[in-house]
C-alpha cells in the first residue's frame, strides 16, 4: 500500500539526476586571457560572476595544452601592465601632501599614509613581476637570474689563466 503524503507536504520526492551545466570552453578561454592580458586577476574574474568556477578553469587548464599556452602568454602580457601601473603609481603624486590648518600650521604637510601606500603597491607589483618573468625582472644583484654567458666567461677565464683553453680553470683561483 502507497504512503499517504502528510498533509501540505509536496508528497514523495523524486530522485533526479544532478544538473550539470556544459562550459563553452572556445568561448570561455579568449575571454578569460583576455581579461587578464589587461592585469585583471584571474579570482576577480571568478568572483565577477558568468565564469565556471575556479576549480573548474584549473582543471581545463590541466587538460588543455593550448589553453595553458595562452593563460602564459596572458600571464606575461599581465605582468607588462603591471610594470606600467607601477610608473603610474611612481609618478601620481596626488594626495602625497595635505593641506595643514592647524594653530600653528599654516600651509602643507606629506601625507605619509599615501606615501607608503604607493610604496607598498609599487613593491608589490615589483615582486609579482620577478616571480611572474624572472629572467626579464628577476633580482640580478642577488645572483638569482641565471647568467646566459657563463659558459663564455668561464673559458676566457681559463685562456687567460693557463694560456690554453683545453685546461679546466681552477675552481677558486
Amino acid at each position: 500500500m502507497p504512503r499517504c503524503p502528510k498533509p501540505g507536504s509536496a508528497g514523495p520526492r523524486k530522485r533526479t539526476a544532478a544538473r550539470r551545466t556544459t562550459t563553452d570552453w572556445a568561448a570561455v578561454i579568449p575571454a578569460i586571457c583576455a581579461r587578464i592580458a589587461e592585469g585583471e586577476s584571474l579570482r576577480a574574474i571568478v568572483r565577477g560572476g558568468g565564469y565556471p568556477a575556479m576549480s573548474n578553469i584549473m582543471q581545463q587548464l590541466a587538460r588543455d595544452a593550448s589553453f595553458r599556452e595562452l593563460y602564459e602568454i596572458a600571464r606575461a602580457q599581465q605582468a607588462e601592465v603591471y610594470f606600467d601601473e607601477m610608473i603610474e603609481i611612481a609618478d601620481d603624486a596626488r594626495n602625497d601632501w595635505m593641506e595643514a590648518n592647524g594653530a600653528d600650521d599654516a600651509g602643507w604637510r606629506a601625507n605619509k599614509e599615501n606615501v607608503q601606500r604607493s610604496r607598498l603597491r609599487i613593491d608589490t607589483r615589483k615582486w609579482m613581476l620577478s616571480k611572474m618573468l624572472p629572467k626579464k625582472y628577476g633580482d640580478l644583484a642577488a645572483g638569482t637570474a641565471p647568467n646566459e654567458h657563463a659558459e663564455e666567461l668561464r673559458k676566457l677565464r681559463q685562456l687567460m689563466l693557463t694560456g690554453r683553453s683545453d685546461v679546466d680553470a681552477p675552481e677558486n683561483p
